[in-house]
């Protein structure tokens, strides 16, 4: 049932990158954009590894919100699938962030780091075909070409 998906599809192995069609239900959609309504920031970058992030909409333009580990039923419900889709115990994800772009709004080339082993994407809206929306992948890029 929509929302209870953990069946990841792979769509690469070297580097790995799955698809888990329907991973959120309608209800933690609204849930997670009405938590967060009125807690948008502007996203900050420590572009230069200072340990201090300040604003560069030269770097990145969107907006972002931290939702706190278990903050609600439903974010621990979520957090528990990412668990099993992830095999990182809850007690160690990182906290969700929840991102904002608009169009024309970006964030540029960056490394997530060695502190963090999985990235999930989860996807709040569809976009038409056409709409934009693109996440680039260099290294998954550079092994398809390659």
């Amino acid at each position: 049932s929509p929302g209870a998906n953990t069946e990841a599809c792979v769509v690469h192995s070297n580097p790995k990158f799955w698809v888990v069609p329907e991973f959120l239900d309608a209800v933690e959609v609204a849930h997670l954009l009405s938590l967060v309504k009125q807690r948008w920031e502007p996203s900050l970058v420590d572009a230069y590894s200072t340990g201090e992030a300040q604003r560069s909409v030269m770097d990145r333009s969107s907006f972002e919100c931290a939702v706190e580990p278990g903050e609600t039923p439903i974010i621990r419900r979520i957090e528990q699938r990412l668990s099993s889709l992830t095999g990182i115990g809850t007690e160690f994800l990182e906290r969700m962030a929840l991102v904002r772009y608009a169009p024309g709004q970006f964030y540029s080339l960056h490394h997530d780091g060695p502190d963090r082993p999985r990235t999930v994407f989860l996807y709040l809206n569809d976009l038409p075909e056409d709409g934009g929306g693109e996440v680039w992948v260099k290294s998954l890029v550079q092994s398809l070409v390659e």
